[in-house]
């Protein structure tokens, strides 16, 4: 068993600004890249527009990374900011602008896999092509997970702050049985772990209107949801400390800086249980992903979904219980 003792040292925090539309929050964002304590910031667009014009808020100073919009550029973007060489008096400042858009778009991605998989099954019996989209299969909705794992992975191994932004909507509350309730609720437009995974979420419901719903930090405590006047987030990083004495983020299960070529074992599985022609080939997939430490429930249903479209007639045949 391998141990340490605590640091005692903050990590430098990933902050949330939740906003409704027109709300403030890239205002906010670009406002905070005018620090002192920043030495060069990092503007990360995704699906939004570039933010060219918030060069004239007061005092912000950024660089805007350009790509062409793919996750693989995306990726390839934020590994290169996170192997920047890190100042640990001045450290640089990550805006990802807006993680809404990331999971809006890995969806999409998981959606577009399923519609092809569907489509590639009636080319091969010779059948009509869905017209509309096809149910999103498990495996493509953990393949989704894992891209949007990995982009997690990379703003924590940055070492400095990071500000991510997301759209903020209200819903309507529903009962046990389904059925809408008059309550009201606010909903982060993005995956549904992203508040959990940050260290505070800000939510800016209309300009002005601003409130700091948790925060993670032993100087900043927390009792309820708290309105904040004159916000800013130099404002937020001042009172959960930011800039005393800070230390490396740690994740449990994560590396504080994941390898470049690091991905879930299980994903670079997929393409070959997709092309594969037979169930015996299935099988066969299915042993040597065992023995290479590979298989994982979403493996699994790929394999199995793959040999019921293979041989609808022999669905009792699946890998899964031929292996057992």
């Amino acid at each position: 068993m391998q141990t340490r003792r605590p640091t005692g040292c903050a990590p430098w925090p990933i902050v949330l600004l939740a906003g409704a539309e027109k709300a403030g929050k890239s205002w906010a964002a670009a406002e905070a890249t005018g620090h002192e304590m920043i030495r060069d910031a990092y503007w990360l667009g995704i699906g939004e527009d570039d933010p060219d014009e918030y060069a004239q808020v007061p005092g912000a100073d950024f660089q805007i990374v350009e790509h062409d919009g793919t996750y693989a550029a995306l990726l390839a973007s934020l590994r290169d900011i996170v192997a920047l060489e890190a100042d640990p008096d001045r450290p640089d400042l990550l805006i990802v602008d807006s993680m809404g858009r990331l999971w809006a778009q890995l969806s999409d991605m998981a959606q577009a896999e399923a519609n092809e998989r569907a489509a590639a099954k009636a080319r091969k019996y010779h059948r009509s092509e869905p017209e509309d989209d096809v149910q999103i299969t498990m495996d493509l909705w953990n393949r989704a997970k894992g891209r949007w794992g990995e982009v997690l992975d990379l703003l924590r191994a940055f070492r400095g702050p990071v500000i991510v932004t997301a759209r903020l909507s209200v819903v309507t509350v529903m009962d046990a049985q389904g059925q809408p309730t008059k309550e009201k609720t606010d909903k982060v437009e993005a995956e549904k772990n992203l508040p959990y995974e940050v260290a505070a979420v800000v939510k800016m419901r209309a300009r002005g209107e601003v409130e700091l719903s948790g925060v993670r930090s032993v100087k900043l405590q927390l009792e309820r949801p708290t309105r904040l006047n004159e916000f800013s987030v130099a404002k937020l990083w001042e009172s959960m400390g930011v800039g005393e004495g800070m230390g490396e983020r740690h994740h449990a299960g994560h590396p504080a800086t994941p390898p470049a070529a690091e991905v879930d074992p299980a994903v670079q599985w997929l393409d070959a249980v997709m092309a594969e022609e037979t169930v015996d080939g299935l099988r066969a997939l299915w042993r040597d992903a065992q023995k290479a430490g590979a298989m994982n429930d979403g493996l699994a249903a790929a394999i199995n979904q793959r040999a019921a479209d293979l041989a609808p007639e022999a669905a009792a045949e699946a890998p899964a219980e031929s292996a057992a």
